[in-house]
């Protein structure tokens, strides 16, 4: 007999002797032990036997299906597609976004207008995309990732102003529509080129869209922020629920479960600092007082008082020489006017000008002292803006 198979147990002989016409147990007796069945041999069987059992348990599963209804085969493969949703979720996830590719002869959308260090990607993988540099072209499916760069300024087509927080990427996805994938955008429509000019943020979270407005959004991994400096904005969830409004002044929240907490943010918070220092500088060379005034209530967000009515009429006659590159608002503030006759002093956020003490007539130019003059200046020394 085989090893393989089971041996007749010796106790079974007299069994199989005592049996009356048991031909067949003598002769199986008589024959002796069978020779072994060959390794291979028995390889090949049991691989023909685990072919044939999987092939008849496969067949069984499909006349159970057959055997289905038509709900119930609805409702299976409902429950296959949730989970293979749930995995292309968790894929994208807990993987670097990719930036669609841009579309061949798509419009210009864009240009990086100003940069402080390295800033990858134009229509390539957020991740990986090559360098793009001031003044290069943006155009649909474009995307920026800042790399060590600090912020960065990208103008659309329409005049919108895009400043950009480190850290962030995000991708053009149409003329009205930025996506934003991770860090912070502020976006000032105030000089598009049409007063009608939009443009939404969308996120994972939702999608911001300005009324006429100044706003910062910020999509962190826990939650979607929203801070309105001027105007007024309107946030529509992901999930099917009505808008949520803002107005200038007010912080919204936005976390993973739906909640929405609300604040109070006033327009010369620290917590503005970034976008200031993400600013274009002013060009001071030919511009006038009023205008530099303006540039400085609108960056800083403090509010300028002039109780001379004689003095505000001639702010706009009051032409400015030199520049401010590198200086914060404070500091360009401390600059330009007493350069321009003026002193000034500022509390609560208020900047009141008056004409200074020992000036006997109107002023009529500002011009800030160059050190290499040898004169003594009191102005600030600027600090380099490397743009690449």
């Amino acid at each position: 007999m085989n090893h393989n198979d089971d041996e007749l147990r010796s106790d079974s002989t007299p069994e199989l002797l005592d049996s009356e016409g048991d031909e067949i147990g003598r002769v199986l007796l008589e024959a002796g032990r069978r020779p072994d069945v060959p390794a291979d041999d028995l390889a090949l069987i049991r691989a023909a036997a685990r072919s044939a059992w999987t092939q008849a348990v496969q067949d069984r599963q499909r006349s159970r299906f057959r055997r289905l209804k038509a709900p119930q085969r609805l409702a299976l493969a409902a429950s296959l597609l949730t989970v293979v949703a749930l995995g292309i979720w968790w894929r994208t996830r807990n993987t670097d976004p990719i930036a669609p590719a841009v579309v061949a002869g798509a419009p210009t959308l864009a240009t990086l207008e100003r940069s402080q260090g390295p800033i990858t990607s134009n229509g390539r993988t957020l991740a990986d995309g090559a360098p793009i540099h001031r003044g290069d072209e943006i155009a649909i499916g474009g995307g920026t990732r800042l790399q060590g760069s600090p912020f960065a300024v990208v103008r659309m087509a329409n005049g919108t102003e895009i400043r950009v927080d480190h850290g962030s990427r995000f991708v053009l996805a149409s003329a009205d529509e930025i996506a934003l994938r991770q860090g912070a955008v502020y976006i000032d429509t105030d000089g598009a080129s049409e007063p009608s000019a939009s443009l939404a943020v969308a996120t994972d979270f939702g999608t911001v869209r300005d009324i006429g407005t100044r706003f910062e959004v910020r999509r962190d991994e826990s939650d979607l922020r929203v801070r309105v400096r001027d105007g007024a904005i309107s946030l529509t969830k992901s999930t099917v629920a009505p808008p949520i409004a803002a107005k200038a002044g007010e912080e919204i929240t936005l976390d993973r479960a739906g909640q929405v907490a609300r604040k109070g943010i006033a327009a010369d918070s620290p917590d503005w600092n970034w976008v200031v220092a993400a600013a274009p500088p002013f060009e001071l060379e030919g511009a006038h007082l009023d205008e530099f005034l303006r540039w400085v209530e609108r960056e800083a967000g403090w509010k300028i008082e002039v109780q001379d009515t004689a003095l505000a009429a001639r702010l706009g006659a009051i032409e400015l020489h030199g520049s401010i590159v590198g200086l914060s608002p404070e500091d360009a503030v401390a600059v330009v006017l007493p350069s321009s006759g003026l002193d000034y002093e500022f509390r609560a956020g208020v900047v009141r000008i008056r004409r200074a003490q020992n000036s006997k007539r109107m002023p009529n130019e500002g011009r800030i002292p160059d050190p290499s003059s040898g004169r003594r200046t009191n102005t600030p020394r600027s600090s380099s803006i490397e743009t690449s």
